[in-house]
């Protein structure tokens, strides 16, 4: 009898230290707003962000440039109309080397209704992934300009999801819409019901690919 007590007594101990780590790893909403909420900036809700949380942008045009996801496997997901499109605009009117970076991030790394546009660079996209494969949903890409490669979105190395996106009026030397540059890597890009229009370049107006087999 008593070692069956002390049987369930440590059953009991194990119990309550999982219930107290699932409590403390419980994923967080982080609201992004321009006024009123608890951050005004999605660079400051990533900062203060866990692995497991989503970050929650409200409507409107938020002046950023040079996100960093910090390696996190977050989400960040942007309000949409009345017709599901994007009602969040990130404009980094030509300030800084990119919008957002991804450096290494997996494909539990989720962005989803979000409107890139205003960058203007030399050598970077206003997306730019090293090595990363974040999922993209519901993705607008426009107006952007690079002289280098990319104008919508760069990836050296990496295999990332794009998913009922736009890449519209952007422009670089290499790649208007997209470039790729692959060094052997087993996985690819992925682009499922995407649409390219009016991206223009020097080569590859739409997609600019080297070494890479992306499913389109």
């Amino acid at each position: 009898m008593i070692e069956e007590m002390r049987t369930i007594r440590t059953h009991l101990l194990a119990t309550a230290a999982c219930l107290l780590l699932c409590v403390g790893a419980r994923a967080e909403t982080l609201d992004v707003c321009p006024t009123g909420c608890t951050y005004a900036s999605i660079q400051n809700a990533i900062d203060a962000s866990s692995d497991g949380d989503t970050i929650a942008v409200a409507a409107g045009t938020y002046h950023e440039f040079d996100i960093t996801l910090q390696g996190k496997a977050i989400t960040i997901s942007g309000d949409t109309d009345s017709n599901g499109l994007p009602a969040v605009t990130i404009d980094s009117q030509g300030m800084g080397t990119n919008i957002i970076g991804f450096f290494g991030e997996g494909n539990d790394t989720i962005i989803e209704h979000l409107v890139f546009t205003g960058c203007s660079g030399e050598g970077v996209a206003a997306v730019t992934m090293f090595h990363a494969d974040p999922i993209m949903i519901n993705c607008t890409f426009i107006d952007n300009v690079n002289t280098g490669l990319g104008g919508g979105a760069y990836n050296l190395n990496g295999s990332p999801h794009f998913i009922d996106c736009r890449f519209i009026d952007n422009s670089a030397h290499w790649g208007g819409g997209y470039a790729c540059w692959e060094t052997g890597q087993p996985d690819h890009p992925v682009f499922l019901r995407c649409t390219f229009s009016g991206n223009t370049a020097t080569l590859g107006g739409a997609i600019g690919n080297f070494r890479s087999s992306p499913v389109l």
